[in-house]
């Protein structure tokens, strides 16, 4: 039999947009003259509500321009960029989750977060520039001190260097690039065009797109193992063509777009596999933006935004054709690139100090997206052309959380990205696999509590989607289960004595690997004999009543207790019950089942104390009596339901079980 106390343990509940209210129903059942048994923690949750937060995410400070930045939330004004080589057009920043300034660079340059140059790029004289200059991640091997650098080409007025990659590191306060320039497209192979996007599983695929005839988009996959060959779309050979040009991927990694001088394309994105998929929508030559330059996607989507040089802002619906989709938001501002930024709006630069905005990209229209040409004036010398060029960047893992005791394991998980404070989990969309051959569960919250029926290793999965871009996250853990205590959690065990027969009953909790109970009666309390066998129940987290009567049960003072055997032949003790066989003793409990209430009608001893449990063996009512006869309605405010009536006096024990319709 089982000698413990389980206890509730804290737990850190998940702090990222799950909000639980927590409720602990909690049991405590003590046995007649035994052990304290099992306490459970029952943890329900509310619905989940979505919120517009996705789990990719983009750098909340940015380095801009020669002299510029800007921060979020806000945005603000972010002073201390160092002075950048005149003419450069976009830059790259890298925070880590605290959200400081790892590295950034543009296409010529890489500074570390204090502003230190680490190394000159490409062209040593910094006389290039290119349309998305240089893109800065994390190394999925190493995401807190080390990260990948791809500088991209220029095609329009400096030196052609095609596209390399540096891993830089950090030992302490000291920066070093301890690989490359690594070039993995040569010189006039690829546009100006470079983008960086998460790819579901932690890893991230640059893109960048051919020079000219074929068309094609180049993707290059860097992962924990590092930066993987060259792999090729056969996109279109429509568009694309064209030395500058601008290639951006949708907030959920699922839409990939190039914008070019005439010429718009825009594909579904396999993030998976980093290659385009299915042609969305198409503008070719002559139809297409006016020296088109960069461009952006609205957080959910479905609708592209274009800039041209000669100073338009266009929005392309993207559930209809180029032609039909199209609206002019404004064409007398100057503007040019354009971010996505962490706070859903798009921030365009312009040719001065003032950042355009806008606030609401995912609406239709004009007035409805909200442009306005001054939404953040930063300081020093502006923007220039370009804006940020900003990785998508995956979270961390969904790690599992546990709390063991014994065989009763506690579970919840934590799931923190890089920059959000929270993300968003789809309602219903959590599921857990305990590793006892169930398969996946649904309904059992983010904190759920699993019995396990036995001792071992078990292999606990955890998945669930959020609620935003409909991405799975998940984890996989392995649990070691070794439990000291005995095999069987008694909830009680009493007996009573009839009409010259001794009934003996017992509950328990959980049991496991129980083969049998012996019942072992004794005259003296030294020397015990086996008087009946009941079969167990093998291994089971639910209740399970027994009973067993010695119908030959000796006269005046006798003593019972319980053996448990296991399968493998190992016993385990109960304590010793001590019962009065020759006590008048006369109990009746009745009506069974009942409505309304039951009554007890007793007549023996002076005192006697009465519980009433549920099934959980929650004390649900208590009453306490202190004469030798009596008549006691009990019941009223019970709901429907299976009972357990309990009568104890100094002698004896009484044990009921009644059924509420």
């Amino acid at each position: 039999m089982i000698f413990h106390q389980s206890k509730i343990m804290k737990r850190d509940f998940p702090k990222y947009n799950l909000n639980y209210t927590t409720m602990k129903a909690i049991t405590i059942m003590k046995a007649i003259r035994w052990s304290y048994v099992v306490i459970m923690a029952v943890f329900i949750s509310n619905n989940l509500s979505a919120q517009t937060v996705a789990p990719y995410t983009v750098s909340p400070k940015w380095m801009i321009g020669r002299t510029s930045g800007m921060s979020f939330p806000g945005p603000a004004d972010l002073t201390g960029n160092p002075a950048f080589n005149g003419g450069q057009e976009a830059t790259s920043t890298l925070c880590l989750p605290n959200k400081s300034i790892f590295a950034y660079c543009n296409n010529t340059q890489i500074y570390d977060g204090s502003n230190n140059l680490v190394q000159s790029i490409n062209s040593p004289n910094g006389g290039q520039s290119s349309t998305q200059g240089a893109v800065v991640f994390p190394d999925p091997a190493n995401p807190l001190t080390q990260a990948y650098i791809f500088s991209g080409d220029d095609q329009t007025g400096g030196t052609s260097n095609g596209v390399n990659w540096y891993l830089v590191r950090k030992t302490g306060a000291t920066y070093s690039v301890v690989s490359g320039p690594n070039n993995v497209a040569a010189k006039a192979a690829v546009n100006e065009g470079m983008v960086v996007g998460a790819d579901g599983n932690h890893g991230y695929w640059v893109v960048s797109h051919s020079e000219g005839p074929p068309n094609q988009y180049l993707s290059w996959h860097v992962t924990a193992s590092g930066v993987g060959a060259t792999q090729f779309s056969a996109s279109s050979s429509r568009g694309g063509s064209g030395a500058g040009g601008t290639i951006k991927i949708s907030k959920c990694q699922t839409k990939i777009a190039l914008i070019g001088p005439q010429e718009v394309e825009v594909y579904n994105w396999d993030k998976k596999n980093g290659v385009t998929g299915t042609l969305i929508g198409f503008s070719g030559t002559g139809n297409g933006p006016a020296s088109g330059y960069s461009g952006e996607f609205s957080p959910d989507g479905n609708v592209l935004y274009i800039t041209g040089l000669n100073g338009s802002l266009q929005q392309w619906d993207l559930s209809k054709s180029y032609a039909t989709g199209l609206i002019t938001i404004t064409g007398t501002n100057t503007i040019n690139g354009m971010m996505l930024g962490p706070d859903d709006k798009i921030y365009i630069a312009r040719f001065s100090n003032n950042i355009a905005a806008v606030t609401s990209p995912n609406s239709i229209g004009d007035a409805p997206a909200g442009y306005t040409s001054n939404a953040l004036t930063v300081s020093g010398n502006g923007p220039y052309i370009g804006l940020a060029n900003e990785a998508w960047l995956n979270p961390n893992d969904p790690v599992i959380n546990n709390s063991i005791s014994c065989l009763t394991v506690d579970f919840s998980f934590d799931f923190k990205t890089y920059f959000l404070d929270d993300i968003s989990v789809s309602a219903g969309s959590i599921e857990w696999n305990f590793g006892e051959g169930a398969g996946w569960q649904t309904g059992q919250g983010a904190t759920p509590t699993h019995v396990y029926g036995g001792n071992g290793t078990y292999t606990v999965m955890l998945r669930f989607n959020d609620a935003y871009c409909t991405q799975q996250w998940g984890d996989t853990i392995s649990i070691n289960l070794s439990c000291a205590a005995a095999p069987v959690s008694l909830i009680s065990f009493t007996g009573s004595y009839v009409h010259g027969q001794t009934q003996l009953r017992w509950t328990t909790a959980t049991e496991l690997n129980n083969d049998y109970f012996e019942v072992e009666r004794s005259d003296d309390g030294i020397n015990f004999y086996p008087v009946g066998k009941v079969k167990g129940n093998g291994s089971s987290a639910g209740m399970h009543e027994y009973e067993l009567t010695d119908a030959n049960s000796i006269s005046g003072v006798a003593y019972y207790r319980l053996v448990q055997y296991d399968y493998n032949g190992k016993k385990t003790y109960s304590n010793v019950i001590i019962l009065k066989t020759e006590k008048n003793t006369t109990v009746n409990v009745s009506p069974n089942p009942f409505t309304d209430n039951f009554t007890i009608n007793f007549s023996g001893e002076k005192s006697s104390q009465i519980k009433v449990l549920d099934v959980l063996g929650r004390v649900v009512e208590t009453r306490s009596m202190e004469q030798a006869s009596y008549s006691l309605s009990v019941g009223e405010n019970l709901s429907r339901g299976t009972y357990i009536i309990n009568i104890l006096t100094d002698q004896e024990n009484y044990t009921y079980k009644m059924v509420k319709e």
